[in-house]
């Protein structure tokens, strides 16, 4: 009779732990996956390989975010399991900054310096890059410089330009001491080197609102001594 009882109590202790086991394993299942930044909530999803009713306790987030981030178009910024059953991803898209002249064809690029695409050559409403070198290149990824100094004045170049009023047709930075922009009316801008670039951007600004109701155009506009700025006619 003991016996029989003991069996009893151990049936019925293994039948609490698997109920008990099913309730854990509900719990923490994905009941919502909810996206921020500018993309589409269902295709950044579909990237992170991250369904509804998956258990949490096998979403690696590390590679949730590589397989969002192999998308081009697409910057992974976050992926946060959050217990016991929600994710959170934050995700941009990527925009083109620039175009870097590569012989016949343009590379478009966003301001963190990835290739977005490439493009034949033709007229353009975003600023083209000259003077940077490179020894690869390869679409969804960060150009391959000859000199990655070089490439990080191009970024901090663009980044400050997407915050900037100043609009440009080129950037040349063939010496990176001596930045020369061009604006669409002709114009050369020389801002020296990457230093207080804020400051720079907005005297350039400025001066060009100053030339423009002196009708000029052509000539050079020299901002590099941050304080003031001096043009000259060609």
């Amino acid at each position: 009779m003991r016996r029989g009882r003991r069996i009893a109590v151990i049936v019925l202790l293994i039948v609490l732990i698997i109920a008990l086991l099913f309730v854990v394993y509900q719990l923490f299942l994905v009941r919502g996956i909810f996206v921020t930044g500018n993309v589409s909530e269902e295709y950044v999803i579909s990237l992170s390989g991250i369904e509804q009713n998956q258990s949490v306790f096998f979403i690696n987030e590390e590679t949730a975010l590589e397989k969002i981030d192999a998308e081009p178009w697409l910057k992974a910024v976050e992926v946060k399991v959050k217990y016991p059953d929600k994710v959170f991803i934050t995700a941009e898209q990527r925009e083109i900054a620039a175009y870097v002249d590569k012989g016949d064809d343009y590379l478009a690029i966003d301001s963190e310096g990835v290739l977005l695409r490439v493009v034949p050559k033709s007229q353009v409403s975003l600023p083209v890059v000259y003077g940077l070198q490179m020894d690869k290149f390869e679409v969804g990824k960060t150009l391959g410089a000859l000199d990655t100094f070089v490439l990080g004045v191009v970024q901090r170049l663009l980044v400050q330009l997407g915050e900037s009023d100043l609009n440009i047709a080129s950037i040349d930075v063939s010496l990176a001491a001596n930045i020369v922009f061009a604006t669409h009316d002709g114009i050369k801008i020389e801002i020296g080197d990457d230093t207080q670039l804020a400051a720079k951007f907005e005297l350039a600004v400025n001066s060009l609102l100053w030339l423009d109701e002196k009708e000029k155009t052509g000539g050079i506009l020299d901002v590099s001594a941050v304080t003031s700025a001096y043009y000259r006619e060609n």
